[in-house]
């Protein structure tokens, strides 16, 4: 479990910016604790992902929910897609 702290190391970031995306709900803490959350290691890549995006992007944080969940539904579709045109239905999907 890692502490606020050493996460922002990990991910390259600041603490503040790490309670900045526990208040957005951008990352979870595995631990809730009334002194200090702590964190699994799966969040060091979610963390430099969402900064990545966000200077990639140039957009605040307070809007990278949506991004990610887009980022996500686009994922979603490209797997269909190739389920589709893997021939598990029988039917093609042009690729976007």
């Amino acid at each position: 479990i890692l502490t606020p702290e050493e996460l922002a190391f990990l991910a390259g970031t600041t603490e503040e910016t790490i309670r900045e995306l526990v208040a957005l709900d951008l990352i979870c803490p595995r631990v809730r604790e009334a002194a200090e959350d702590g964190f699994g290691v799966e969040n060091i890549p979610a963390v430099r992902r969402i900064l990545r995006l966000q200077r990639q992007l140039q957009v605040g944080l307070d809007s990278m929910a949506l991004v990610l969940d887009l980022l996500d539904r686009i994922d979603e579709l490209e797997r269909r897609i190739r389920s589709v045109n893997s021939g598990e239905s029988g039917e093609r999907v042009r690729e976007i």
